[in-house]
């Protein structure tokens, strides 16, 4: 078996190259309730849109805005409501947003922890 090594890989047509780390095309690790990125890969800043509805806009583009987005989030071991996640529709080539809620209540609320990753072509 042979071994390839190397620092960066960047995918024909693509502009900005990624690193081997971080083979998605973004990452981000955040806290809703303080409004910032803990750490992250291909994402410049976080946005505070209003309680439970956040964005985060990417530093290298994507192509187009049909890239894939998986997400999850946490509050408190001892939170007792039913909790949940979702991407919003407003999916850009240079953001992502999304929404933290109570399902039981429907009301938004931030969340403790915030991660997701990007997967597609970069710009």
């Amino acid at each position: 078996m042979s071994t390839l090594t190397v620092s960066n890989i960047k995918a024909t047509g693509e502009t900005a190259s990624r690193g081997v780390s971080g083979v998605a095309a973004a990452w981000c690790n955040s806290n809703n309730q303080t409004a910032t990125i803990t750490e992250s890969f291909n994402c410049a800043s976080f946005v505070d849109i209003a309680t439970g509805q956040c964005q985060i806009n990417l530093s290298s583009n994507m192509d187009s805005t049909t890239y894939s987005v998986t997400s999850a989030h946490f509050h408190d071991a001892g939170f007792t409501y039913e909790t949940s996640m979702s991407i919003r529709d407003l999916l850009t080539a240079s953001s992502c947003s999304w929404v933290t809620y109570r399902c039981m209540a429907t009301t938004f609320f931030d969340s403790r922890v915030v991660s997701f990753q990007v997967c597609g072509d970069l710009a």
